[in-house]
């Protein structure tokens, strides 16, 4: 009987443990490139495409990011921006009042790092709300990433009449309790 009751144990050990690695290897950060969003094989972005009511799913990490125009006089973008090495590169622009929503059913969302064209074109000083606030450094210390925890994440461009010009995320969850 002892012998049954140690194979038991020893059985569960190892499935639990088989399944925190599997969760583990789920939570890699999420990379959505929009320099790369041309020529998808499904859904692809053309430049100059208004992205209000635009989702993009990413089933592996349960994530769903969408644009809103919100607020603003015209919807978010998709467009050739100019990079901080004057090269061109393709970007979302949320325009004044645009938002751009991270949300996840079943995980928390725990860093939203930023890539912008410029910093000119980035989420500074008080052009813009994160909602949660969470922490996030930005211009001050030329770190653009928010961290906190929350199964949505969402940015708002309150000010920037240029817009602000994201180029690339990486998004990071893990596990909702």
């Amino acid at each position: 009987m002892k012998i049954k009751s140690i194979i038991k144990a020893a059985f569960v050990a190892v499935a639990l443990f088989v399944s925190s690695v599997a969760n583990a290897q789920d939570m890699k950060p999420e990379v959505f490139n929009f320099h790369k969003f041309v020529g998808l094989p499904t859904g692809a972005w053309t430049i100059d495409q208004k992205l209000d009511g635009v989702k993009v799913e990413r089933r592996r990490s349960n994530l769903t990011l969408s644009f809103a125009q919100g607020e603003g006089k015209k919807a978010p973008d998709y467009s050739v921006c100019i990079n901080s090495k004057d090269e061109d590169v393709n970007a979302v622009r949320l325009l004044m009042g645009n938002t751009m929503k991270l949300s996840s059913e079943k995980n928390n969302i725990t860093q939203v790092q930023f890539f912008y064209t410029t910093r000119a074109k980035a989420a500074y000083g008080k052009n813009y709300s994160m909602q949660p606030e969470g922490s996030y450094p930005g211009d001050k210390q030329y770190t653009y990433i928010w961290t906190g925890k929350s199964k949505t994440f969402e940015l708002t461009n309150l000010t920037n009449k240029g817009g602000i010009e994201i180029h690339k995320i990486i998004v990071t969850c893990e596990p909702a309790e």
